[in-house]
């Protein structure tokens, strides 16, 4: 084995977890408290995505939204929790792979 590749997104990185705060809070910022519920329809997809069902229901301006909601992912990204058992798979073949650890 000479390397592995790993998508960073949803592996190693809890990367849901911040697109469903960042949406949230993005909604918060110009007026609009989501149900629990409505949560649904950001996980495991991009703003563009989801748009539609957010527009049926709200009046908002959808490119305010999308500014926002990128913003607060920026900012969320540095603290997005990661994955601690693909943390230690990486180590693991970094060392079969280099024979030394990290």
């Amino acid at each position: 084995m000479k390397a592995v590749i790993f998508d960073r997104d949803g592996v190693i990185l809890d990367s849901e977890y911040t697109n469903i705060v960042a949406g949230v809070r993005a909604f918060k910022e110009i007026g609009i408290k989501i149900k629990k519920e409505e949560e649904k329809w950001i996980v495991g997809r991009h703003p563009d995505d989801y748009k539609t069902e957010f527009l049926e229901k709200y009046d908002f301006s959808y490119e305010e939204f999308k500014k926002n909601q990128r913003k607060k992912y920026q900012e969320l990204l540095p603290s997005t929790p990661l994955f601690e058992k693909t943390i230690s798979l990486i180590k693991k073949l970094h060392h079969e792979i280099r024979g030394h650890p990290l």
